[in-house]
């Protein structure tokens, strides 16, 4: 190799590295860039904070409250051979949703529940019930002095041919006949199956003991306003003493786990999601940005000077917090710049 072609050679490299070393000084002694949400000036940083809405959600433990059962029981025992129970469907006075054996069973309204069989020519307040209930019924031809005559039996043999029993049955038989409180009953449970063999005073059906009411018990940090109950899309009102009872917020939720896992252990609460009907609107900002805290209320500094703040919240870091007006921005750490804001 000629020596011109190694000096040029050399040449080459020397500015190659000069030029490195130049850049690496010029990189040591420029000065990096600030975070876009960070500005320093005298010693002090300022930090941009955001707004969003709030609205505090949350799951709570809640009480159930059940309404009153009531047992419609067989008067009979044998196979059940039909039974037109469907929860949710109401029954009333004078329906025969069930067939034991070859016996249909007539469901009535009563004054007084049946206590004995009742034939033509006997008397008696149960006699008058019966006839009250048969005019209630369409019969209006039924006397109602409390004598079985033959108006009544004539009523009587109507109702069970629409029963499908036997249509010259002029008597009651008491293994015959469901009393009912009320005129009409929705039922809220129905357990019997077709070809079940039951026995007298086993369940045809139940009315009542459903979901009437939750009641919810906030914790105590949480935000005070107006609340709301939340599942899925349906959203119900809250009461100042914690109490839910939307008919269609608890009908929904009568299919949830929730309360699936409260039937099996009815000591257990229920889980109710919850929030702020209106969200509040709040920054987040570093907690080292407030000063002068006091039940709540404290001070941060943004570029018009100190304001005074309410602390909604703090999570993941974050302190929501509400006042006269949302800050932009706000000092990291007040310091001496942390002046009384009222």
């Amino acid at each position: 190799m000629s020596r011109i072609g190694t000096s040029w050679r050399v040449g080459v490299l020397a500015l190659v590295v000069g030029l490195g070393v130049g850049g690496g000084v010029a990189f040591f002694l420029a000065r990096p860039p600030e975070p876009g949400f960070v500005a320093s000036g005298g010693g002090v940083d300022w930090v941009e904070v955001t707004s969003r809405a709030f609205d505090d959600e949350r799951n709570v433990q809640g009480r159930a409250t059940l309404a009153e059962e009531w047992k419609a029981l067989a008067p009979n025992g044998g196979v059940v051979r039909r039974t037109d129970c469907e929860v949710g469907a109401g029954f009333g006075s004078g329906a025969t949703p069930f067939v034991i054996d070859d016996r249909p069973v007539v469901l009535l309204r009563l004054s007084t529940p049946v206590w004995r069989d009742m034939w033509p020519t006997m008397r008696g307040p149960d006699v008058k019930a019966l006839q009250k209930e048969l005019r209630k019924l369409g019969h209006k031809d039924v006397p109602t002095d409390g004598y079985f005559g033959s108006a009544t039996s004539a009523a009587v043999k109507a109702l069970w041919d629409k029963a499908g029993g036997d249509p010259k049955q002029n008597w009651v038989p008491a293994d015959q006949v469901v009393w009912l409180p009320e005129r009409t009953l929705t039922p809220a449970t129905c357990p019997l199956k077709i070809g079940q063999r039951i026995a007298a005073g086993d369940v045809l059906f139940t009315v009542g003991g459903g979901l009437q009411a939750i009641t919810i018990q906030l914790p105590q940090d949480a935000v005070d306003g107006p609340r709301v109950a939340v599942l899925d899309d349906i959203q119900a009102p809250i009461s100042p003493d914690g109490l839910i009872d939307d008919p269609a917020f608890l009908a929904r939720y009568t299919k949830t786990r929730s309360y699936f896992a409260f039937l099996e252990d009815p000591t257990s609460t229920l889980t109710v999601t919850t929030r702020l009907s209106e969200p509040l609107s709040v920054a987040a900002v570093p907690p080292s940005s407030l000063y002068d805290l006091v039940e709540g209320r404290g001070c941060v500094v943004d570029d018009a000077g100190p304001l005074l703040v309410e602390v909604v919240a703090s999570q993941l870091g974050e302190t929501f917090v509400t006042g006269e007006r949302l800050p932009t921005r706000v000092l990291v750490d007040p310091g001496e710049a942390g002046m009384p804001c009222g």
